[in-house]
């Protein structure tokens, strides 16, 4: 076990980096995992965490680590904030950013959950890049099912795909076998075949598990039970060749849990095809919504409004002023989500020629029909045939 090392502090940047340093870590808990969070925040980028045990009303303490940093937190679902003082808090997820990127982050709320933790990295002129942290449910969890976890995770990657690219990083709890690379070892977790089959579908791929990684085969440790490799790095096919560097960061004194942190250095533009970004916008039909779609649509953003408060600790109607600028893009964010959810598309009708009639279309309706008859017939050939076209 090393020594804690004094990190390469990140110097303030006003534009956009060429790169960027992505930091995972389990805390393992909160309070005690303070000094090393810091240590390891001062030379990264974005920081991810998982398991930081905070109940909702504490939130405010991943904050309060590091003034240049802005956080999106997430607590358990199951933690109420009646029994802050009754019982240890559990779970829980969080992304950090320095502030000197803050201009191009937009904290996806409406995509978070208590396991999933988004952020949408814009640089200028380039492809956005959705950044996920996760904590994944472990095989024998008893407040959620891995599966569902896994299927809505999926989803969620499929939106964030539709405009961007994925990093995602995290505690997925799989541990993968020695058939995979000469990094894995031991068995692979039947639900890491699961996760995989999802990686694969996504076209995905776990970076982490690359010969060229550096740093330790595993990421948790606990004495008397063995080792495992269970945080991993996964991030979308095309932009493998970005990647600068990945490691699993060795074991230090100042390491309060028993995982180990993983570290992803990218270049942080990463150009397009035709090197701008084309989006369709779609038009939105507000006055053909249908009673219940006004119902949904109200109570979505009435609920993702509570969230987001929640999530910036201003239930009270105070919000920090360090904070209004996430806050705003995080709110703008939720009403498009819901717009695209249960608002109408306008949908534009095909233009016909100005001879086109009705008369038109009914022959070419039979003559399409005669057609299928005719193939489904073996095209035959003979002229006297009833079928011959």
């Amino acid at each position: 076990m090393s020594t804690v090392q004094p990190p390469t502090p990140r110097t303030p940047m006003e534009d956009t980096p060429n790169n960027i340093t992505i930091t995972s870590w389990n805390t393992k808990g909160f309070s005690r995992a303070v000094p090393y969070l810091a240590h390891l925040m001062s030379s990264s980028d974005i920081m991810v965490i998982q398991e930081h045990h905070l109940y909702p009303c504490e939130l405010n303490k991943i904050h309060s680590i590091d003034d240049q940093f802005d956080a999106l937190c997430r607590s358990s679902a199951r933690l109420d904030n009646i029994s802050v003082y009754d019982r240890m808090g559990h779970g829980g997820i969080a992304i950090l950013w320095r502030r000197t990127l803050s201009h191009c982050v937009q904290p996806q709320v409406n995509l978070c959950t208590d396991r999933i933790c988004v952020t949408k990295l814009c640089p200028s002129n380039c492809l956005p890049i959705y950044i996920i942290g996760v904590y994944l449910p472990q095989r024998q969890c008893q407040i959620a099912s891995f599966i569902d976890i896994v299927d809505e995770l999926e989803h969620i990657i499929g939106v964030c795909q539709h405009d961007g690219v994925v990093i995602m990083i995290g505690d997925t709890n799989c541990h993968y076998g020695s058939e995979f690379s000469s990094r894995c070892w031991g068995t692979t977790t039947p639900n890491a075949n699961y996760l995989l089959n999802m990686i694969h579908r996504r076209d995905m791929n776990i970076i982490d598990l690359e010969t060229n990684v550096t740093g330790p085969s595993y990421t948790f440790y606990v004495e008397g039970i063995g080792q495992s490799y269970i945080d991993h790095c996964i991030i979308d096919c095309k932009i493998t060749n970005h990647v600068q560097n990945v490691s699993i960061m060795p074991d230090e004194i100042g390491n309060t849990s028993d995982h180990l942190p993983i570290r992803l250095c990218i270049e942080c533009c990463i150009p397009c095809v035709d090197g701008t970004v084309q989006q369709r916008v779609p038009k939105y039909s507000w006055h053909k919504m249908s009673g219940n779609d006004i119902i949904q649509y109200q109570n979505s953003v009435t609920d993702m409004c509570q969230s987001l408060n929640l999530a910036y600790n201003c239930e009270n109607g105070i919000l920090p002023v360090t904070c209004i600028d996430n806050y705003t893009k995080s709110l703008v964010s939720i009403l498009k989500y819901v717009t695209i959810q249960y608002v109408p598309v306008v949908k534009q009708s095909k233009s016909l020629k100005p001879y086109w009639n009705q008369y038109l279309t009914s022959i070419s309706r039979e003559e399409k029909l005669a057609w299928h008859d005719w193939t489904n017939s073996g095209s035959p050939r003979d002229s006297d045939n009833p079928l011959s076209i």
